[in-house]
């Protein structure tokens, strides 16, 4: 058994439950946050911006963040490939953390964006939970029935 093997058995045996409804709400929330960037297109445009990078940056960041925030909050929050689906979420949250949204500049957005960053790591680290749908096909019987 490799070193990656037996972590991620030894996470999945050391998993608390409520870590998973932490997961659901997590996932929930970059969900909804990728639902406010395709209601507000101009507002990542904005954000990204301040960054001072160029436009054709601004553009391939703003169509890529909204669609990963959807399906990877998606994902997340159902337990379905959650390891990769946090994967895409943590650079993401890494450039918000470092680039986009500054301590000290009146909002709590930096926090929550920090906050977000590291839920992303710890379950990229423990993976999904029983309460996924990752750990329902995993435990799934196969159907070994030949008449069908």
């Amino acid at each position: 058994m490799n070193a990656a093997q037996s972590l991620q058995r030894w996470a999945d045996s050391h998993h608390p439950l409520w870590l998973d409804f932490f997961r659901m709400a997590l996932g929930v929330y970059i969900f909804l946050k990728g639902v406010f960037f395709i209601l507000n297109p101009d507002f990542i445009s904005e954000l990204v911006q301040q960054t001072g990078i160029g436009y054709l940056w601004i553009m391939a960041i703003s169509h890529y963040v909204a669609p990963v925030h959807l399906f990877g909050g998606l994902m997340i929050a159902f337990g379905l490939l959650t390891r990769p689906a946090c994967a895409f979420q943590i650079p993401i949250l890494l450039v918000a953390v470092l680039f986009v949204n500054t301590p000290g500049d009146g909002t709590n957005e930096w926090v929550i964006s920090l906050i977000t960053l590291i839920a992303l790591c710890v379950f990229f680290f423990y993976g999904s939970g029983k309460l996924s749908l990752d750990h329902a096909m995993e435990t799934q019987t196969p159907n070994t029935d030949a008449n069908y």
